[in-house]
């Protein structure tokens, strides 16, 4: 991506907003596109671009792209559907409930009431009613995939992704609904009955309460008519009626017609005047003011209008179903590329974080070692001191010192015991090495020592006979506790 095209961009999301939709129609007759943007929570700019296919000089991908890069859209991903009169449609009366077997159930139905094989048809359904009998009524949509086929390539060689197509006749109810309330009017709750021109065909469109019920289509459109109506007013009557009859469909309260003619109104009259009903009129190409050479004039722009609105889920999505499992598993395989590098990513966050705290607690323990050597160095300093301290105040106290020790003990010296070493260890402790004639002068020359009181323990740590020359001695060591 070039940084050209990022700064168009960037001018374009200045200027118009961020994109809100893009949809494409891609018809027999004409390529419809349309685009809104949005900015501050309201659509601050629209665009519609209708071309006529006939008049188009190179092939439909090459200039479906060329078209798209005129326009400047850029967005990845477009809503398209099927035109209304590509399709057919069957009212169903099914013996289940039950969403997996209704699936299973429009899968033969598909196979059996199609003249296609399973390779050669795309079709989708909408559950549109339930009975307390435990049957089910469905709207069955079917078409040739060679038409959904045709559409995906195309988009796809212009650079859009398609997710999803739809059928013309949702979005046809989509802008009913979208417009009602957007004029402060209440949604119908009766059956109503939609007409909504397109140039070579119209659908006929049944709703109730704002969901889509049933539709057929006529293959009479705008470029077809003239003054006289009566044609196109009984080939709408006749439609109404099958419909009505196939899918048991309570009578009409009213109906609305929507067209891009100028003389709408007198068509409106004509209607009316068939059907028996009051027939509304809306012409979504004039409500936008649109130049009166538009061929919107001549074509249908109310399913574009109606994908454009804020839309959560399609009824309708004829893609088949290996295409669905292809773009599922593409989605997915995307979602897995972008999870595995967030895990990389939060990876290497959590590595540095630990990295970070190890290096910190490494470079902690250094300076606390060396506080540590510090500490020692002022330790043994301090215990030397300590040491001399202690020293200079047992010579300082004369009861603390060690002639006074030796003083008592010599007092209590008996006969015969002698010594061979006095030993002051450490200061809290005199060692007593010697010989007595006797082993019990040795253990009584202890107990005197105990009743001396100036020692906090004796202990007697050896005693033994020794034969010194032609002598048996009691050899001693007395430890006194200080």
């Amino acid at each position: 991506m070039t940084l050209k095209l990022l700064f168009t961009r960037f001018l374009h999301r200045i200027r118009y907003g961020r994109v809100a939709s893009v949809v494409v129609e891609i018809g027999t007759d004409l390529l419809k596109i349309y685009q809104t943007r949005e900015g501050d929570g309201r659509v601050r700019h629209q665009m519609l671009k209708m071309v006529r296919i006939a008049d188009l000089q190179r092939p439909l991908s090459v200039e479906t792209a060329l078209l798209f890069q005129s326009l400047g859209i850029q967005t990845q991903q477009v809503t398209t559907y099927l035109p209304r009169k590509l399709v057919t449609t069957q009212f169903l009366e099914v013996p289940s409930t039950d969403a997996l077997e209704l699936k299973e159930m429009m899968r033969l139905q598909g196979i059996k009431q199609t003249p296609y094989s399973p390779d050669e048809v795309s079709l989708s359904y909408s559950v549109v009613g339930s009975r307390l009998d435990g049957m089910s009524d469905v709207f069955l949509v079917y078409c040739q995939r060679k038409f959904v086929d045709e559409r995906i390539q195309l988009l796809e060689q212009s650079g859009f992704k398609v997710q999803r197509i739809g059928i013309s006749t949702e979005g046809v109810v989509d802008w009913y609904v979208a417009h009602q309330l957007e004029s402060g009017l209440d949604v119908p709750k009766d059956l109503v009955v939609l007409i909504d021109q397109d140039l070579s065909s119209s659908d006929i469109v049944f709703c109730r309460n704002g969901k889509l019920i049933y539709s057929k289509n006529i293959l009479i459109g705008t470029q077809s008519m003239t003054s006289e109506f009566e044609h196109f007013c009984d080939a709408a009557a006749k439609a109404i009626e099958f419909a009505t009859e196939e899918a048991k469909l309570e009578p009409l309260k009213k109906g609305a017609l929507i067209t891009p003619l100028k003389d709408g109104h007198l068509l409106r009259q004509a209607l009316a005047s068939r059907l028996q009903i009051p027939i509304e009129f809306y012409n979504p190409a004039q409500e936008r003011d649109l130049p009166s050479d538009s061929p919107a004039h001549m074509g249908s722009i109310t399913p574009l209008l109606g994908f454009g609105q804020p839309k959560a889920d399609f009824i309708f999505n004829m893609i088949p179903e290996d295409l669905k499992l292809s773009i599922t598993l593409e989605k997915r395989n995307r979602q897995m590329v972008v999870t595995a590098l967030l895990s990389l990513v939060l990876l290497a966050l959590v590595s540095l974080l630990v990295a970070s705290q190890f290096y910190k607690k490494r470079a902690y323990l250094e300076t606390l070692d060396k506080e540590i050597g510090k500490t020692k160095e002022y330790a043994e300093g301090i215990e030397n001191k300590l040491a001399r301290t202690r020293l200079i105040e047992k010579v300082q106290n004369p009861k603390a010192s060690f002639l006074y020790y030796l003083s008592k003990i010599s007092d209590a010296l008996a006969p015969g015991v002698y010594f061979s070493s006095i030993d002051f260890t450490s200061g809290d402790r005199i060692t007593l090495k010697g010989y007595a004639g006797q082993m019990s002068e040795a253990f009584d020359f202890a107990k005197t020592l105990e009743e001396l009181k100036i020692f906090k323990g004796v202990k007697s740590n050896r005693v033994s006979k020794k034969k010194e020359e032609d002598k048996v001695v009691a050899e001693f060591e007395i430890d006194c506790l200080l």
